[in-house]
């Protein structure tokens, strides 16, 4: 299971990290962007789920709190990104800002697991 986890969470790191750079160097939102991103989250869904059932349950320390949090902020991105790509330009600015913050935080909450 402990293998599974950290997969699932490294392959999260790989496919956040590909889609939302995409997304900002090309400055258009594609639907094989949206795509990564999305099985992206379903992969740090998966991972973050196998991480807390070997520890029995959700973890309260500060690695736990913003693994969460920056999980919640990835879900949020995600919807943000998908209403962006059918307004098509409306919201990608905005939407770019609020990706690369989110990748920091997340990428931030990921090496803070490994210290």
């Amino acid at each position: 299971m402990l293998f599974f986890a950290i997969t699932m969470v490294v392959l999260a790191l790989v496919l956040y990290t590909a889609s939302i750079w995409a997304y900002v160097i090309s400055g258009r939102l594609y639907s094989l962007t949206l795509a990564l991103f999305g099985i992206g989250f379903v992969c740090d869904v998966a991972g973050t789920i196998a991480m807390s059932s070997l520890r029995s349950g959700v973890s309260m320390s500060t690695h736990g709190i913003i693994a969460w949090f920056a999980m919640m902020l990835m879900l949020a991105l995600l919807i943000a990104m998908l209403i962006a790509y059918h307004e098509q330009r409306r919201m990608e600015s905005r939407v770019r800002w609020f990706a690369v913050s989110a990748w920091v935080l997340w990428v931030s909450s990921f090496f803070s697991a490994l210290w």
